[in-house]
């Protein structure tokens, strides 16, 4: 939900029961996140599911691109205490979307260490969207190469490689 409501502080949804009662919003989610990760055992790993919601298998918005969860990583490893060591970030990647665009500011992600994850699972309904993908991968190795530490997407994406061309 948090996601939704930096969406309709951003005036991108206006769906009154996401309306956030409070403000400055990033600055708040931050901190409610901060007392919930205190609150946790300093031996667990964490992890953040930045997640656009579930509505009948869709997202209740479409991100326009990866903007607002790379700024949302980069808030949290930034503002956060390091008590626990943040093992990954997950963010969605629309069934449609194998565009440069869509993945462009992920070059202003700060891992620090810890692995992305991006949800593809939705991308491999087709092969057209698989060959979209391995274009992409292309692109990506040829200078751009800030999608390295995306553990779950480079897997994806050689084992989809892999089975589309033997």
């Amino acid at each position: 939900m948090e996601v939704g409501v930096l969406e309709y502080d951003a005036n991108r949804l206006k769906d009154p029961y996401l309306e956030p009662y409070f403000s400055p919003v990033k600055a708040k989610i931050l901190e409610r996140w901060t007392r919930l990760v205190a609150a946790v055992d300093p031996d667990v790993e964490m992890g953040f599911h930045l997640y656009y919601g579930d509505v009948r298998h869709m997202h209740f918005i479409e991100p326009e691109d990866l903007g607002l969860l790379v700024d949302l990583a980069n808030s949290i490893i930034r503002d956060i205490p390091r008590i626990h060591p943040i093992w990954y970030f997950h963010m969605p990647v629309p069934k449609d979307r194998t565009d440069e665009q869509y993945f462009k500011p992920l070059q202003d992600l700060k891992l620090d260490g810890t692995k992305l994850l991006l949800g593809l699972f939705m991308l491999v309904t087709s092969r057209a969207r698989r060959r979209g993908l391995r274009q992409h991968r292309r692109r990506m190795r040829s200078g751009l190469g800030w999608l390295q530490n995306a553990v779950l997407g480079g897997h994806l994406l050689r084992k989809w490689t892999a089975s589309s061309t033997s």
